[in-house]
C-alpha cells in the first residue's frame, strides 16, 4: 500500500502528551508525520527526536518564538512532500485506518477534501479502548450536509456516518489534496487561540467549489483536558483565551457572513450572529471575574 499522506501536527508546550498521541498517526498510508513546534518552551524538540528515533517517519520543524496555529500549519504544508495532507492535533489520537479511508474517499468518490468525525474523551481509558468508545458514543446518524449551526457557531459531535456523504465539512480533522493545500494558506489574521481558523480555511475552499465529503469509520478523539493542560491555546489565561475567541469570531463573521447568508447557512442578522458566537466567552469571563472577587 502506497504511503503518500503527510500528517501535519502543530504543537505548543505539549511534550508530555506527544508519546501518547503521535504513534496513532503512523498508519499504513503515512509517509511522514511533521510536528511543527510553535515556539514551545518545554522539551518538545527532545521528545520529537525520541519519536523520530523510534519511528523514523516523525519529523521536526519549528519556530523560535510562538507564532500561532495558522503560521504553524502553513509551515507544515510548505515542508510536506506527500500527495495528500492530513491536519492532526497534538492532543488527540486517531482511530486505526482513518487515514486510509480518508485517502480512498478522495480518490474514489472523488473529492478534494475528506473529513473525519471528532469527539472529546472524558478519561484516558476511552482513548485506549477506542472501539468500545466509538460503539457507545457515535450512534446518532448524520442527517445533515453541514454539522455546524452557523447561526451560533456550534458543532454537532459524535454522529455516525453510514456512507461517504458530500456536504460542507468544517471540522478540524480533515485530509486535503496537497496541490490544493499548497495554493491556499491559512489566514494568519486569526491570532492567539487560532479559533475559527479551520472554519475560515474550509469555507474558502467551499467558495472555490471544492468537493467535500464525510467518511465512515474515521475518528479523531481529543484526550481529556486535564491531561493536556498547560499547553496549546489552553496554556494561556482564561482572559486571553476568551479575548482571542471573541476577536476571531468577529473576524470570521466579517469575512464570511454575506456568503453564509446567501447560501442559507445563516438566518439571523450579522449582529445576532456575532452575539451568538461570542456570548459563551462573555459568560466565561463573567464566571472568572465572579470567582476572583
Amino acid at each position: 500500500m502506497e504511503r503518500n499522506v503527510s500528517v501535519i501536527i502543530p504543537s505548543y508546550n505539549r511534550a508530555h502528551v506527544l508519546e501518547k498521541t503521535i504513534p496513532s498517526y503512523i498508519q499504513e498510508v503515512t509517509l511522514e508525520v511533521i510536528i511543527v513546534d510553535d515556539g514551545s518552551a518545554d522539551e518538545t524538540r527532545e521528545q520529537v527526536k525520541k519519536l523520530h528515533e523510534k519511528f523514523g517517519v516523525v519529523k521536526y520543524v519549528g519556530f523560535k518564538q510562538h507564532m500561532g496555529l495558522p503560521h504553524a500549519k502553513n509551515l507544515g504544508v510548505k515542508k510536506a512532500s506527500g500527495k495528500y495532507i492530513f491536519f492532526g492535533d497534538d492532543d488527540a489520537v486517531l482511530y486505526q485506518g482513518t487515514l486510509r479511508r480518508l485517502r480512498d474517499a478522495i480518490e474514489t468518490y472523488p473529492a478534494d477534501i475528506a473529513g473525519a468525525n471528532g469527539s472529546y474523551a472524558t478519561n484516558l481509558w476511552q482513548t485506549v479502548n477506542m472501539d468500545k468508545y466509538i460503539a457507545e458514543q457515535f450512534t446518532e446518524p448524520l442527517d445533515t450536509d453541514c454539522i455546524v449551526d452557523f447561526n451560533c457557531g456550534k458543532f454537532k459531535y459524535n454522529f455516525k456516518v453510514e456512507k461517504v456523504t458530500e456536504g460542507l465539512y468544517i471540522m478540524a480533522s480533515f485530509m486535503i489534496k496537497a496541490e490544493l493545500a499548497k495554493k491556499s494558506k491559512y489566514d494568519t489574521g486569526y491570532i492567539g487561540t487560532g479559533a475559527r481558523e479551520d472554519m475560515d480555511y474550509l469555507l474558502r475552499h467551499a467558495k472555490k467549489g471544492r468537493r467535500m465529503v464525510y467518511v465512515p469509520d474515521t475518528y479523531e478523539v481529543d484526550l481529556p483536558r486535564n491531561y493536556t493542560e498547560g499547553g496549546g491555546c489552553h496554556g494561556m489565561s482564561q482572559w486571553k483565551y476568551c479575548y482571542y475567541a471573541i476577536r476571531n469570531s468577529i473576524y470570521f463573521l466579517n469575512r464570511h457572513y454575506v456568503y453564509l447568508k446567501k447560501e442559507g447557512y445563516i438566518s439571523v442578522t450579522k449582529a445576532e450572529a456575532m452575539w451568538n458566537y461570542c456570548r459563551q466567552y462573555f459568560y466565561l469571563l463573567w464566571l472568572n471575574l465572579k470567582n476572583n472577587i
